[in-house]
């Protein structure tokens, strides 16, 4: 289910990520995030914050990467370079891992 929280939180993010053009941590998404007036309820409003993001499937997080960015940059820290086609997410040649698994040294 999703709920006008979620979606508030997606739309901020997005509006962000295409800002400022980098992969993001969750402690420096939720000052911009509160800053917009949405109110991150839960012990840890990180954590909650990371939960939202986590559930979207306009985000990804991938380990090493230096936090969310969105699911069009193909796990790229950032968008791909103007004039370059988005990679096909579904290609394992050119995807953010290789085939054993292993992140490239030069992402």
């Amino acid at each position: 289910m999703i709920d006008e929280t979620m979606l508030k939180i997606a739309e901020a993010e997005v509006e962000r990520l295409e800002a400022e053009l980098k992969k993001t941590p969750t402690g420096e998404i939720l000052p911009f995030v509160q800053a917009k007036g949405i109110e991150i309820t839960g012990t840890v409003p990180a954590k909650t914050l990371a939960s939202y993001l986590s559930r979207s499937k306009r985000f990804d997080n991938v380990q090493g990467f230096g936090g969310f960015g969105l699911v069009e940059w193909n796990g790229r820290r950032c968008p791909p370079a103007a004039g370059t086609a988005a990679m096909p997410t579904n290609d394992p040649e050119r995807s953010a891992t290789h085939i054993n698994g292993q992140l490239p040294l030069n992402s």
